[in-house]
């Protein structure tokens, strides 16, 4: 058969579906090594700022590092169980499998130490190893429903996990049972009882520790539908297709611990054992097909093992975070006979297929994977915790406690996490934007009135001001909801813009003549071809409109003639004319940020706002109460203060509504936002980011500045570099000057 599938298959499982399929468990004695490899999520991060060729550079480098790993077990007659981003679990069986288990444990300590010497674009690799080694009477399972999955349970398997979690970096520790089958010179014992194998090279011949061992076989050849019937088919189709790329992705990250399997094959044997896990992992299999979530691996564990699910990998949903919630929902709520501890977290991953042409295996690694193990660990049975912005950015609503912070490995400070519970239904958002409108309602009602008056043919001006983050263009947006988008031009000035000439309308005005950027002589013809479909009278005028569009033509003779005192009115009058022709009925002018409008802006928006009078127009302009740019006329101007506090409460309780603050919590926000909207959000999306609201800075700044901190380093050099083009920047722009930094752009780098 193709090696394709197979790859991702042990052998031992396409054996036993060949040749004895009704069978649900088998013991056999051997050695099993679980080594647990630290350093790739940090490679992982630096290669990261190398867009799409550092993906593949991590995977080339990763499967280089494993493959020479599995090279030299295959050698030793080791078989791989379990691959996952930074852990292998191999099974030595036959004749000296304890020798050959620790032989090959200590030649790969030795290859990742060498590996050290591998070049990578963004220097030496930085990776340790602990190794765990435990022999005697392993069970094997094979259980599940939309597909049959190797399990390696019993008490064998949690004193490996146990010496595998005695062992520090860069050490083999051995189990006594393994001990006992090595020459007593061969380990040593540690200050606290645990024991470490004293070999610096191994003590076989790799060239015979073949067939006659036991372990490398000729490899059999084997139907390629039992590969499918052992892996999952969704992700089997897409591996089948040809190697996935590698990508940095959003996704959805979950882990179903099971446990209690020691004190239940103790109690009432491997067959009780079977069924449980049977019922388990088949009841959770049937959820997870039916939702869409794909299980990649069943992972080892003390006293139990770990279903290991994504949604978002290998490919997304438009709701993954409420695909998983669902999913773990009804598998909690399924009755299953084994406990069951869940965790779930959101956020980027490194998703891809790792390997060698002889064995692989496709996983996402990273910071937000191991997370949601941490998290699952500290569940209580039956319980499912959530990292909350998982919940915030679920459509489906859920009942939720909280039931943080929780203490985890890696983090600085607690992590808030929730229990959840029923589900309630569908929101209609995700994230913290808050969709109901809170607050003010006069103003809201004064801005409407304005509409309302120019839909009815009298047109008018209406300002708002007010300082950072208190509403004005969310008021802006509601007041505008029931109007038809046609007869909006928005128009947004930017603090990068001050110094460029009608920089502010350039792009409404292209987007209004159908104007593509391009080279200038089709910008050209683009603009002449528009302008003399709706007013040929304005041709001769044309170099004006080329000032606003910033498309630079020759001036005619109508133009050279203009004094150069005269030329911004004229191009008043001709913008004017201009937007009378394509907008002849109601039209609004939203402006946002006029107190960054450059002077030439300035006064076309005054202009504009005089026309306003004589036309169904209504001019809409938001600002801070800076100096500079574009300010309404006296009078027309409307204030917006801080909002009350009943209202912020009420903005807290509807950004958190799926994952809700403790009310303590939430009248902190209030309080340090002083009624501020932005702050207040800000605020909660910073404690979401950093875990705690304790870690959240008290200023504005400081909280924007700690979110930026909060990104990987990828995302934060290309926001470095977008932040030199200003608020709204061309992507092509930002990808040349990141090409010139030696960095690619890509879409997740892009989100984040």
């Amino acid at each position: 058969m193709s090696l394709g599938l197979r790859r991702h298959v042990p052998e031992l499982a396409l054996e036993w579906m060949v040749d004895s399929p009704e069978r649900r468990w088998q013991a056999i004695d051997g050695t099993l090594v679980f080594a647990d490899i630290s350093g790739f999520t940090a490679l992982a991060e630096r290669l990261a700022q190398r867009g799409r060729s550092g993906g593949e550079e991590l995977v080339e480098t990763l499967s280089r590092v494993f493959g020479s790993m599995l090279d030299i077990a295959a050698e030793r007659g080791g078989m791989l169980l379990k691959f996952g981003g930074d852990a292998l679990l191999l099974f030595f069986r036959g004749e000296g499998h304890a020798v050959r288990a620790c032989s090959a444990a200590v030649e790969m300590r030795s290859s990742l130490r060498r590996a050290a010497e591998i070049p990578t674009s963004v220097g030496p690799l930085r990776l340790s190893m602990s190794v765990g080694v435990h022999s005697g009477e392993i069970l094997f399972f094979l259980v599940g429903s939309s597909h049959r999955e190797l399990v390696v349970l019993g008490p064998a398997v949690s004193t490996t996990v146990d010496t595998e979690s005695a062992a520090n970096a860069g050490e083999i520790a051995v189990s006594a049972a393994t001990a006992a089958l090595l020459p007593r010179s061969a380990v040593k014992p540690r200050a606290d009882g645990w024991l470490l194998l004293r070999w610096r090279a191994g003590k076989t011949d790799a060239s015979r520790a073949g067939a006659g061992a036991g372990g490398a076989t000729r490899e059999r050849d084997f139907d390629p539908s039992i590969a499918r019937s052992l892996f999952p088919h969704v992700l089997g189709a897409v591996l089948e297709a040809g190697a996935p790329e590698p990508e940095h992705r959003v996704a959805c990250m979950a882990f179903i611990r099971f446990s209690g399997t020691d004190a239940l094959l103790a109690s009432a044997g491997p067959d009780a054992l079977a069924q449980a896990l049977q019922e388990t992992v088949a009841g959770s299999q049937d959820v997870l097909v039916s939702e869409g979530v794909t299980l990649l691996a069943i992972d080892i564990d003390r006293d139990g093992g770990k279903l290991f699910l994504g949604a978002g990998v290998p490919f997304a949903h438009e709701d993954d975070e409420g695909v998983m919630l669902r999913a773990l929902r009804r598998i909690a709520d399924a009755g299953l006979p084994l406990a069951l501890q869940m965790g779930v977290n959101r956020g980027h991953v490194f998703a891809a297929e790792l390997g060698t042409p002889r064995r692989a295996a496709y996983s996402a690694m990273g910071d937000t994977t191991n997370t949601a193990a941490r998290i699952a660990g500290k569940a209580p049975p039956g319980a499912i915790f959530a990292h909350p912005s998982v919940l915030d950015y679920s459509r489906t609503l859920f009942e939720v406690q909280p039931a943080g912070p929780l203490v985890l490995k890696g983090k600085k400070v607690p992590l808030a996490v929730y229990q959840l519970g029923d589900e309630l239904g569908t929101r209609a958002h995700e994230g913290l934007d808050v969709v109901p409108f809170v607050g003010r309602s006069a103003e809201l009602r004064g801005v409407r009135e304005a509409v309302e008056r120019v839909r009815a043919g009298s047109g008018g001006i209406l300002g708002l001001a007010a300082g950072p983050g208190l509403g004005k263009s969310r008021l802006l947006r509601e007041a505008l909801t029931a109007v038809d988008p046609r007869a909006v031009l928005s128009l947004r000035a930017e603090p990068y813009g001050v110094n460029s000439p009608y920089r502010m309308f350039r792009d409404p005005l292209r987007g209004l003549l159908g104007i593509e950027r391009g080279p200038a002589a089709a910008m050209r013809g683009a603009l002449e071809r528009a302008v003399a479909g709706a007013d040929a009278s304005l041709l001769p005028l044309l170099a004006l409109l080329g000032d606003v569009a910033h498309i630079e033509l020759e001036a005619s003779a109508e133009v050279r003639e203009i004094d150069a005192r005269f030329r911004p009115e004229r191009v008043a009058d001709v913008v004017i004319q201009l937007l009378g022709a394509l907008h002849p009925g109601t039209t609004l002018f939203a402006v946002e940020d006029a107190h960054w409008a450059d002077q030439a802006s300035a006064h076309l928006l005054g202009r504009l706002a005089s026309a306003c009078s004589e036309r169904p127009w209504l001019l809409l302009s938001a600002r801070r109460d800076d100096e500079g740019g574009y300010r309404v006329p006296e009078g027309h101007e409307l204030r917006l203060d801080a909002l009350d506090a009943a209202s912020m409460r009420a903005l807290v309780d509807a950004a958190t509504q799926a994952a809700p603050l403790r009310p303590h919590d939430a009248e902190r926000v209030v309080q340090r936002a002083s009624g501020n909207p932005l702050f207040a959000l800000e605020t909660i999306r910073v404690a979401r980011e950093l875990g705690s609201l304790d870690a959240v800075p008290e200023s504005l700044e400081a909280a924007m500045a700690a979110q930026v901190d909060a990104l990987d380093s990828s995302a934060r050099r290309v926001l470095r570099y977008a932040a030199v083009l200003g608020r709204s920047f061309n992507r092509a722009s930002l990808a040349e000057l990141l090409h010139s930094a030696d960095q690619a752009l890509d879409e997740p780098t892009l989100s984040r």
